[in-house]
């Protein structure tokens, strides 16, 4: 993940505008959602879980692609990422 976002300083800087960005273009596709479902295009149960579920299975294959231990299940490295995230931050 590193040669995505630098290291250091800059690299946190990236990051956090990378998660602003990510924010902004949810929060973008939720309103067309919710137009497209009081327009009754779309079903209001698609327009609006579809971002969720496009933005989690995008983050899955982020992690998948950038996460350090191939040889673990995607399962096994998730749940190891947010148990020293949780440890590290008490």
């Amino acid at each position: 993940m590193h040669d995505l976002i630098g290291r250091g300083r800059s690299g946190k800087a990236y990051g956090i505008a990378i998660g602003v960005v990510i924010v902004v273009l949810y929060e973008k596709i939720i309103g067309f959602g919710e137009a497209f479902a009081e327009t009754g295009a779309v079903s209001p149960i698609f327009a609006l879980w579809g971002p969720f579920v496009i933005l989690g299975l995008l983050a899955l294959l982020l992690f998948e692609k950038f996460s350090g231990d191939k040889d673990a299940p995607l399962l096994t490295r998730l749940m190891r990422r947010l148990q020293n995230t949780a440890g590290g931050a008490s």
